[in-house]
């Protein structure tokens, strides 16, 4: 299995309901499955997701190449 911090995406239910998604900007509900690319962080090593809600993920613009 690949190492978490090589995966390009990443699936869960969402923890505290905080986070919005990067397609439509709205809130993630709590509980509800929340998808994210793993993209590289501006301000230090790593990587962080961009949430978005399972529907708005297959919207998203540009398609799956990034």
């Amino acid at each position: 299995m690949a190492e978490s911090s090589d995966r390009l995406y990443r699936a869960e239910c969402a923890k505290s309901g905080r986070a919005s998604c990067k397609k439509c900007g709205e809130s993630i509900p709590r509980d509800s499955l929340r998808m994210a690319f793993m993209v590289q962080s501006p301000m230090c090593q790593g990587k962080v997701p961009h949430w978005y809600h399972f529907s708005c993920l297959w919207k998203r613009r540009g398609g799956w190449d990034r």
